[in-house]
């Protein structure tokens, strides 16, 4: 009888220990901080291939389109840029010859890959808590056009891969912020979702054969 009980509670631990969620005891970085560190990095790796004499006039930012990624990138360029001494202006008008930017260089940039993602959501033990793999991705293509003449001064790429994981319970926590391309879709595995309920009915089933066993051979 003893020992078929601490087979029961064996198996009663190791089901509780299996299904319990994973806590992360550090802060999760979010989707919103890991973009913005990977659009600096871009950005940077960029910028040093920008030859001396052009580093020290002013920039006017000119995204290849308008929409929520190129004014999250814009202004994550600008900060970029003017932390590391370059001098922002406007361009008043949608044309390159704007008498606004006759002492100015335009830095016009495209996204061609500005990706995040949540490759993987699985289960790192059979039962144990969910475990999200993130993925992030961008790759930039920028050019300095000098709009005195329209001449293209300096043209340049660059490209960030950025991967982690963290617990589906932070989920929430790593979504934060109004921006669409941060809440990424949630594609779960089909095969855990079959495979958990079995074994568990199995694990329940093993106990209750166990326990009426032992009764019958008392």
């Amino acid at each position: 009888m003893r020992k078929v009980w601490c087979s029961v509670l064996s198996a009663g631990f190791l089901v509780a220990s299996l299904s319990a969620t994973a806590h992360a005891g550090d802060p999760v970085t979010t989707n919103l901080d890991v973009m913005d560190k990977l659009a600096g990095q871009v950005l940077l790796d960029v910028l040093a291939g920008v030859p001396s004499e052009h580093q020290v006039r002013d920039i006017i930012l000119v995204p290849y389109a308008e929409d929520e990624r190129y004014d999250f990138l814009d202004y994550v360029f600008t900060r970029v840029l003017t932390t590391n001494g370059y001098r922002m202006r406007t361009l008043l008008s949608k044309t390159i010859n704007d008498t606004t930017a006759s002492s100015s260089l335009i830095l016009e940039y495209h996204a061609l890959n500005f990706n995040l993602r949540y490759p993987k959501i699985y289960r790192a033990y059979l039962l144990g808590g969910k475990k999200v793999k993130r993925e992030a991705d961008i790759k930039l293509h920028a050019r300095l056009v000098d709009p005195a003449d329209e001449t293209i001064v300096w043209v340049g790429d660059s490209s960030k891969h950025y991967e982690d994981q963290f617990s589906y319970s932070q989920v929430n926590d790593v979504e934060q912020g109004d921006y669409a391309f941060t809440k990424p879709p949630h594609d779960t595995t089909n095969w855990g979702r079959i495979v958990e309920p079995v074994v568990v009915s199995g694990i329940i089933v093993g106990l209750i054969y166990l326990f009426f066993s032992n009764q019958t051979d008392g």
